[in-house]
C-alpha cells in the first residue's frame, strides 16, 4: 500500500501517493528551467522585433527604389526596342552592299593580280627608257629645225587645220 504524504500546514493525511507529488514536482521544476530559457528567447524575439520595426521603413523604400528601377528598365526596353528595328533594316540594307562589294573584289582580285605580274616588265620599260629622254629631245629639236618643223612655222598665223589661210604670213 502506498503511503500518503502529510502537507505541513493541511490537516491530516490528504491520500495522495506520495511517488506522484515527487512526479508534480519534478515537472513544475522542468516547467521552471524551461521557463528560464523561454524568457532569454522572449528577449531575443523582443530585440528582432525592435530591429524589424526599424528596418520596415528602409524596406519599404527599397521598394520604392525597386519599383523606379523597373519603370526606367521599361523606358529604355521601349526606346531599344526601335533602335533594334532601325539597326535590322541598316543590317537588311547594308547585306546587299557587302554581297556587291565582295563581287566587287572578286573581279579586282584576278586584276590586280595581273598588275602584280605586269609590273616588273613595266619597271624594266621604264628602266630602258630613262636613259632615251634626252636622245628624243634632241631628236625633237633637231626635227624642229628642219623644213616644215615648228621652226619653219613660227613665222605664219597659223598651222595646218586651224581656219586661216596656210599661205597667210604675219605682218
Amino acid at each position: 500500500m502506498m503511503r500518503g504524504m502529510e502537507l505541513p500546514g493541511l490537516p491530516g493525511p490528504l491520500g495522495i501517493p506520495e511517488k506522484l507529488i515527487r512526479g508534480l514536482i519534478d515537472e513544475i521544476a522542468s516547467l521552471r528551467r524551461a521557463l528560464d530559457q523561454i524568457e532569454p528567447a522572449l528577449e531575443s524575439v523582443r530585440r528582432v522585433e525592435v530591429i524589424a520595426e526599424e528596418a520596415i521603413p528602409v524596406a519599404e523604400r527599397g521598394i520604392v527604389v525597386i519599383e523606379r528601377l523597373i519603370a526606367t528598365i521599361d523606358s529604355a526596353t521601349e526606346q531599344i526596342d526601335p533602335m533594334i528595328e532601325s539597326m535590322n533594316a541598316a543590317q537588311a540594307q547594308v547585306d546587299p552592299l557587302i554581297k556587291s562589294v565582295d563581287e566587287a573584289r572578286a573581279q579586282v582580285d584576278p586584276l590586280i593580280r595581273t598588275l602584280d605580274k605586269a609590273l616588273p616588265a613595266l619597271e624594266r620599260a621604264v628602266t630602258m627608257t630613262q636613259p632615251l629622254e634626252g636622245s628624243v629631245e634632241r631628236l625633237g629639236r633637231a626635227l624642229d629645225r628642219l623644213p616644215g618643223g615648228a621652226a619653219s612655222r613660227r613665222g605664219r598665223i597659223g598651222g595646218p587645220g586651224d581656219g586661216s589661210d596656210e599661205g597667210e604670213t604675219k605682218d
